[in-house]
């Protein structure tokens, strides 16, 4: 987004907050987290600037929430954001904010990742196939040759085996 489209929405929401227009302030915060996450400056001067009116966080209604974004994942995130809307307190705004920078931050990382291997693919020279060597070929008379000397061979082995085991 340009910086003159984040002026308008900051503007936007200055004007919601001094109007006390509190759920119309509560749906930018949110929405906010959706189209900005990739701009941590511009989210916390929209929380900064939510802080100073007191209604529009409400109180926590001291349920756990996990602060640490490696144990969370894009599939409860949503949830999160429901259930913003039910208890829009400053605790769980924060956590909320939190994970859309993370989730950001690891897709980012993440196509980071996947544009230098597609790179490293890339470069890497293509490996020739060596020629396979050909067969040998054996002369038909050699072939006759070499089958009777295996088959004189064994005929010779088994005879030996034959008087051995006949005790000659």
């Amino acid at each position: 987004m340009t910086s003159e489209e984040k002026e308008a929405r900051f503007e936007t929401l200055s004007l919601s907050l001094k109007k006390r227009d509190i759920f119309k302030a509560r749906e930018l915060l949110t929405e906010n987290l959706n189209i900005y996450e990739d701009d941590k400056d511009f989210l916390n001067d929209c929380y900064h600037l939510a802080l100073t009116d007191s209604l529009v966080f409400q109180k926590h209604n001291d349920e756990m929430l996990d602060y640490t974004p490696a144990h969370w994942s894009e599939d409860m995130y949503p949830n999160l954001l429901t259930d913003l809307k039910k208890n829009f307190s400053r605790k769980r705004y924060h956590l909320a904010m939190e994970l859309a920078l993370y989730f950001y931050e690891q897709k980012h990382q993440q196509e980071e990742e996947e544009n230098k291997e597609e790179l490293e693919i890339e470069l890497k020279p293509k490996k020739k196939k060596k020629p396979k060597k050909p067969k040998r070929v054996i002369p038909l008379e050699q072939k006759y040759t070499l089958t009777g000397i295996g088959t004189t061979s064994l005929l010779l082995i088994a005879m030996i085996i034959q008087l051995l085991i006949s005790g000659e």
